[in-house]
């Protein structure tokens, strides 16, 4: 997932005359640079404009971002004290632009509208931290030296970020992800002692649309990821996705395409998202990609096969079959996807099927309502 399309010019114009957070917190500008994307290319879906850390700001976090640096906290978290202070976040009292931008994007928009929050452990390593950081020393410690308070901010951030998933859905969200990009920077026995029970405790408190967790450099993590309670996994490029694919089962998994592919001739960026579709059923760039030629491996993407996606069925969100060259695609539904013409579904499942060739996509994409 990447959201809007920060590398779009007109993204970039609008950038120009707002502040990022100013931006975030304005539902008509929020809207219009979701929307951007979708006017440009044959996207399968939209992605709020938002931003991970927004919670934090409401909890009490002095958040700034600093042109060269990024997100800034000036009053990090790293006392007991600091962790009793933090003020308890509601998502439609303290971010209501985010829930309007979501209200607008689902009304304007004829393909699923995606949201998103950051993971529990992501969010506290900015909070402790402060900014960025390679190593995260002050979050280390804080883990390490005082156990006990650590737990208590991840409990915290949990049950805000999954109360702000759930709010997205409530608000039209189609599908939500839960980002522990940071969660790459622990070993695999503190992964499992600190960031997968508290993503798995904010996954707990969704309900009603697809739950999807990524972890960056996740390959380590791979045998415990579906104890996340996540419906699917994002995989970053690292990972080799076959192996994935056999740790995880029938769990679905999403991206695995690396976003400098976007120097790549169009012919390899088809060949690379048709290879990842053959090992997984399903490809999406990479998070991260930014500047002009970004919109060239969109382009790119958006001229391949829509290869898989879920079916939402009484019992719940069933994994698509695999992907095979000169077979059939698998059925393709999202919540609130305007029917093709073409389409007629199937009896067992509601969904509809097509059976285009591996290459010259040219059928209209077979959505259900």
């Amino acid at each position: 997932m990447r959201q809007a399309g920060r590398y779009l010019p007109e993204y970039r114009a609008v950038r120009a005359d707002h502040d990022f957070l100013q931006m975030c917190h304005d539902p008509a500008l929020a809207t219009e640079v979701t929307l951007q994307p979708l006017r440009r290319f044959p996207l399968d879906a939209a992605i709020v404009f938002s931003d991970i850390l927004l919670p934090l700001e409401s909890m009490g976090a002095d958040l700034a971002y600093v042109k060269g640096t990024g997100p800034v906290i000036h009053n990090p978290v790293r006392t007991a004290d600091d962790v009793s202070a933090l003020r308890e976040f509601v998502p439609d009292r303290d971010l209501p632009a985010t829930m309007e931008t979501l209200r607008r994007c689902v009304a304007a928009a004829d393909v699923p509208v995606l949201g998103f929050a950051g993971a529990p452990f992501t969010m506290a390593c900015y909070l402790v931290e402060g900014s960025g950081s390679k190593m995260w020393t002050e979050t280390k410690k804080l883990m390490f030296s005082q156990p006990d308070c650590f737990q208590r901010l991840l409990d915290r951030l949990a049950d805000a970020v999954g109360d702000h998933l759930q709010a997205q859905i409530n608000a039209g969200a189609a599908a939500v992800q839960l980002f522990d990009t940071w969660a790459g920077a622990l070993s695999a026995e503190d992964f499992q002692r600190w960031a997968l029970p508290a993503a798995r405790r904010a996954l707990s408190r969704v309900s009603g649309a697809p739950r999807l967790y990524f972890t960056r450099d996740s390959g380590p993590f791979l045998p415990w990821l579906a104890e996340s309670g996540a419906d699917g996994i994002a995989l970053d490029w690292r990972v080799d996705i076959g192996r994935a694919r056999a740790i995880l089962g029938d769990l679905p998994v999403q991206g695995n395409l690396d976003p400098s592919a976007v120097h790549a001739p169009a012919e390899e960026i088809h060949r690379r998202v048709h290879a990842i579709i053959r090992a997984a059923g399903h490809a999406h760039r990479g998070r991260g990609g930014s500047g002009g030629r970004c919109a060239r491996l969109v382009l790119g993407l958006s001229e391949c096969p829509a290869s898989s996606s879920w079916v939402q069925e009484s019992a719940g969100w069933q994994p698509p079959p695999s992907f095979e060259s000169e077979g059939w695609t698998a059925p393709c539904s999202m919540p609130r996807l305007r029917r093709a013409a073409t389409c007629a579904p199937t009896a067992s499942t509601g969904a509809c099927w097509t059976e285009p060739p591996l290459a010259g996509w040219t059928a209209s994409r077979p959505w259900v309502d």
